[in-house]
């Protein structure tokens, strides 16, 4: 591997004492890395430059800060990592990488310490991909406004955070806000920990103007909270966040539930669906996997589930319950708009209530008849309209055992 040292090696390993820290950067191919005192170079786009490869993408390297405590890992991996489509084999892959590489590089460094992984608030939803670009424009932008360096920071550092918004008008918007409300509060919150509060503090006020949209949206146009979703572009990992945050706060009727328990079973049968998907299985060979215990457990705990990541949740039930691949696709083999897994959880969802209601079953009982009925391939055929006919011609359907 090639070691670069800025400004060379001589001063670099002259600072090798305790509380001293420093910078480094490891290419993913593991052939170039560059390392200097943190003071040298602050940011790692800075090391490159002055390490004299800054042709090299900042998104190829692993970056790290560390001093003779600990090391800290900027964990942002690439969507274009190693080829990988999947995007938890992916992050998977990267971690594994980072944990082989890094510890290693310090090793040769003499620096035998724990290595820790720094997530910011945003990268745990989204995937960055271009943001220290977009960080360095920004920050440039706003210094040429005439905007101080504090400013200019909290400006592009927002932005980064916001590039995501489907509005970039809005986006543009909330960041100066936040940057003009920072820089304001700045001297009260001038450590790092004040700082990252404060921040935090911002972004729970974006989610409260979320939530009012939502709100407003459902009430005076009367649409579903997907709809809703949909028209806001809220993604399927933040849905379950937003969908819990309504119900808390009272919104049962807006939501579409009456109780805890039927949001309960709407998760159930949407993670179900997803499962089925992630698979390419029929959903009634997931229902019979899982079993009754399992589906009973996913029930119960179905609002802890919910506020966890979905694709996590549905991994831990695969492997538990030992499902394997299948061939049945139904999303592929749609001619027309396929409906997302929260739909078709809410379809049985209400089939399911249905069946509880008719013949007084459990609750979980009816769940594994649903799936396993005829009527369960028809829901899942989405070129044909059955599964958004109106839920009482379902629950006939079903009863009757017949298609009319």
């Amino acid at each position: 591997m090639n070691m670069v040292y800025v400004p060379d090696k001589e001063t670099v390993t002259a600072h090798f004492v305790p509380g001293e820290m420093f910078i480094l950067a490891i290419t993913y191919d593991e052939e170039t890395a560059a390392i200097a005192p943190i003071d040298e170079a602050p940011e790692h786009y800075i090391l490159l430059n002055k390490a004299g490869i800054g042709e090299i993408n900042l998104d190829r390297c692993f970056r790290v800060i560390f001093d003779d405590k600990a090391a800290e890992w900027t964990f942002v991996c690439p969507s274009d990592y190693a080829h990988i489509s999947d995007r938890q084999k992916r992050i998977a892959q990267f971690y594994k990488d980072g944990f082989r590489t890094i510890p290693h590089v310090l090793s040769d460094l003499g620096y035998m310490i724990d290595l820790t992984i720094r997530r910011n608030r945003v990268e745990d939803s989204i995937e960055m991909q271009g943001s220290d670009k977009l960080y360095r424009d920004a920050y440039a932008e706003a210094l040429a406004a005439g905007h101080d360096a504090i400013y200019a920071d909290s400006y592009a550092t927002i932005l980064t955070y916001t590039n995501e918004f489907p509005s970039k008008d809005y986006a543009t918007l909330y960041a100066k806000d936040y940057a003009d409300a920072y820089r304001e509060c700045y001297s009260e919150y001038n450590s790092n920990i004040g700082a990252d509060v404060f921040a935090e503090g911002f972004a729970k006020g974006y989610v409260e103007s979320q939530i009012n949209r939502i709100r407003t949206l459902m009430q005076d146009l009367d649409m579903t909270f997907d709809q809703v979703a949909e028209t806001l572009c809220i993604s399927d990992d933040d849905r379950p966040h937003y969908f819990n945050l309504l119900f808390q706060r009272g919104d049962q009727k807006m939501t579409g539930r009456e109780d805890k328990k039927e949001n309960d079973l709407f998760y159930t049968c949407s993670l179900i669906d997803y499962i089925a998907r992630k698979t390419k299985n029929r959903r009634a060979a997931i229902v019979n996997a899982l079993g009754k215990d399992r589906l009973t457990k996913i029930y119960d705990l179905a609002d802890i589930y919910h506020s966890d990541n979905i694709d996590r949740v549905s991994d831990d039930f695969i492997e538990a319950a030992c499902i394997l691949p299948g061939k049945f696709d139904n999303v592929a083999d749609a001619k027309y708009a396929v409906p997302s897994h929260w739909d078709i959880g809410k379809v049985y969802k209400r089939l399911i209530l249905g069946i509880v209601k008719e013949r007084g079953t459990d609750v979980i009982d009816a769940l594994i008849a649903a799936y396993n009925s005829f009527v369960s391939d028809k829901i899942d055929d989405y070129n044909s309209s059955f599964y958004y006919d109106n839920p009482q011609s379902i629950l006939q359907t079903f009863l009757s055992g017949k298609l009319e």
